[in-house]
């Protein structure tokens, strides 16, 4: 697309300005959705690998761009942090397209560290290069750049290709253009297939060994549409699927955010699948009404297929109104006439209008193949064959639910809409909803250019900033005293990570926050479920997360099972503060083991002299072993440091008071207070 520097800022517009795509700009937007998703799933697994204990032996740390993009009338602008590199510090990748290829043979903690992440992120090494005998063996897609940047920092970029792509499909005879590029297998597919896979496959910079690696391609893509996707459609289809309850007593907290098939697509990313794959999954739900073996309610079948199919056309008239606010702009360019939002405004009503009248157009709309055509182009395998040849109208399939489709395509189009502008009433269609009740069409009204306030622009940001919000949120609930302004804090909390979660199921640092939050909060059976969700997604190799879920253990009485995560945090990185502090107290307090407490004390503090929890427990192992005097030493060092303590202990023995996490229990085990 069309790329511009602002500011020390580059920005790309994601469209189709080479014909890749066939002069569709949606999927071009579509890599540029990959590049900010593979951009997360690499800095994840470079964050675990550089936790390693051997890391700083033979390892870099990686350094990555700040990215973002934003969505707006239409188009996607992506924002990429400039660096300080240059054609010639290229150590790894190829940045002409794959004529040069680099394998950093020169730089081996390089190439380490990248044959780490691939390691961790399931990607296979092959020889790629399009020029013939200049082929290099390297673990990532040619065209990912990393630079010994001119500041002496390793930095990578350019992740729009990292994961491979679904096989390609034959529609009608025909192949989709470019969709290697945009229809990419899910992280969490590629991460939990038991073989590793090839990011150039079908592709020509793979063009070596290329047989093995289309293979592999293609039964990893049959084994997501003939068992990740059936499983899941069987999950949806149980009793333990509660989503559409679920989602009916969502509403009640919130303001006119109705999320119509977060339920279902919740856990969607989880099982490896995308969302353009509903059509699929609701194909399966309908065969499993008429399945034998299993105990299925057909009423519940009809729900979930309901609101999987409202969640697609929200999708579809979304991406039809992005096409008609691009139409609308390439006329005004081209008369050299401004664009005014007012315009916009007007267009989106028509289209909404358009979906949601009952004039004569809205309902041949409604049963045009041209629709249905589209359908299935972002989604495939929505709309059967049969509904191609006959004139069906494809509301039939909502059961006339408009409504609730109304509010979820201005809620993903980002249209803010007056209070008073609702298609039929809400409140009664979700109650029949709960009720399994069939409904008859509202009293649907046109909308008009009042019933829109503003298109609001859609913004997308890397994880790691919701994880710094996260973090500041947790020092924020520590300071306060007041359980009301701790609960709104935490909420405030699980309201940023669980979009993060919900677009990365194996964020295990999100995971990971979200469970301190839950904790904090009291949730503590929902905490311990996120924490073991944590070190699964960590494939139990982030040390930080080990420890945690060892401290966890520990509380629960597991102590087997919690010395062996404390020794396996530690065999990753026998530098761990943490888990060297913990599990010098877990020797202490539950194994009596005190020469190995004082050794893992002693081991813990002289890595970090300031580590105030690790003072605090020290001179309760040295109180306890009649150490007085060092004791009172590390008190003090322990007072005058700023932040806060695990008490270990939760109430004061003198008055019975539960100690706050700001006080530092002794050997008296009373509170400062009682301790006077």
């Amino acid at each position: 697309g069309e790329k511009y520097i602002v500011r020390g800022i580059l920005f790309k517009f994601s469209v189709d300005a080479f014909g890749l795509f066939g002069g569709n700009d949606h999927f071009a937007a579509k890599v540029a959705g990959h590049e900010l998703r593979s951009l997360t799933s690499a800095y994840g697994a470079a964050e675990e690998v550089t936790k390693c204990s051997e890391f700083t032996a033979d390892k870099a740390t990686i350094h990555f761009p700040m990215v973002c993009f934003v969505d707006y009338l239409g188009y996607r602008l992506t924002a990429v942090s400039l660096l300080p590199i240059g054609k010639d510090t290229l150590v790894y990748g190829s940045g002409d397209a794959g004529g040069v290829v680099k394998d950093a043979e020169d730089d081996i903690h390089v190439k380490n560290t990248m044959e780490g992440i691939a390691k961790s992120l399931n990607i296979k090494q092959h020889k790629a290069g399009v020029m013939r005998g200049r082929e290099k063996l390297i673990h990532f897609p040619v065209d990912i750049e990393v630079h010994r940047g001119t500041d002496g920092r390793v930095y990578m970029l350019d992740f729009s290709r990292l994961f491979p792509p679904e096989a390609p499909t034959n529609s009608n005879g025909k192949l989709i253009p470019g969709e290697t590029l945009f229809r990419l297998l899910r992280p969490e597919l590629v991460k939990n297939y038991p073989k590793p896979l090839s990011p150039d496959a079908f592709s020509l910079f793979g063009r070596h060994d290329c047989k093995e690696h289309n293979t592999e391609v293609r039964e990893a893509t049959k084994y997501l549409y003939e068992s990740a996707i059936p499983a899941y459609a069987k999950y949806l289809a149980s009793k333990e699927f509660s989503g559409a309850i679920t989602w009916y007593e969502s509403q009640k907290q919130q303001d006119r955010q109705y999320n119509l098939g977060e339920g279902v697509t919740s856990k969607l990313h989880r099982a490896g699948c995308n969302v353009r794959h509903l059509g699929q999954v609701i194909t399966h739900l309908e065969a499993l009404k008429s399945d034998p073996t299993g105990d299925y309610n057909p009423k519940h079948i009809d729900l979930v297929k309901t609101i999987c199919f409202r969640e697609i056309m929200a999708r579809v008239i979304k991406n039809e109104m992005k096409r008609e606010f691009r139409e609308e702009m390439s006329k005004n360019k081209a008369s050299g006439q401004p664009a005014l939002e007012q315009d916009y405004t007007q267009l989106a009503v028509c289209v909404l209008n358009t979906y949601f009248g009952k004039s004569k157009r809205s309902l041949e709309w409604w049963q045009s193949k041209e629709l249905k055509e589209k359908v299935n182009l972002y989604f495939p395998k929505t709309v059967s064959e049969e509904e191609f040849q006959s004139q069906s109208d494809l509301r039939s399939r909502l059961n006339f639910l408009t409504a609730a489709l109304f509010e979820r395509t201005v809620m993903l189009a980002k249209i803010e809409c007056s209070p008073h502008c609702k298609l039929g009433s809400i409140k009664k269609e979700l109650k029949n909803i709960k009720n399994n009740k069939e409904l008859d069409d509202e009293d649907l009204k046109p909308l008009v250019l009042t019933d829109i306030i503003a298109l609001q622009p859609g913004v997308k940001v890397m994880h790691v900033l919701a994880h710094g919000e996260a973090v500041d949120l947790l020092y924020c609930i520590l300071k306060k005293k007041s359980i009301k302004e701790k609960k709104r804090l935490g909420n405030l909390a699980m309201g940023i990570l669980c979009p993060v979660i919900r677009s990365a199921p194996l964020d295990s640092k999100a995971l990971y926050l979200q469970a301190q939050h839950l904790a904090y909060n009291g949730q503590i059976p929902l905490a311990e479920k996120h924490i073991k969700f944590a070190v699964e997604a960590s494939n139990q190799k982030n040390p930080m997360i080990l420890a945690a879920y060892a401290l966890l253990l520990q509380t629960k009485g597991f102590n087997d099972k919690a010395e062996e995560m404390y020794q396996k945090t530690l065999k990753l990185n026998h530098h761990h503060v943490r888990a060297l502090g913990d599990y010098a107290y877990f020797c202490f307090e539950v194994k009596k083991d005190m020469e190995k407490a004082r050794v893992l004390f002693e081991k813990c503090l002289s890595i970090a002299p300031q580590y105030k929890q690790g003072l605090v427990d020290y001179g309760k192992f040295l109180a306890a072993m009649g150490e007085d005097e060092k004791a009172e030493e590390c008190k003090n060092k322990a007072l005058k440091l700023k932040g806060f303590v695990d008490l270990r202990e939760r109430s004061c023995v003198g008055c019975g008071r539960v100690l706050d996490a700001t006080e530092v229990y002794w050997k008296t085990g009373c509170c400062r207070y009682c301790a006077k």
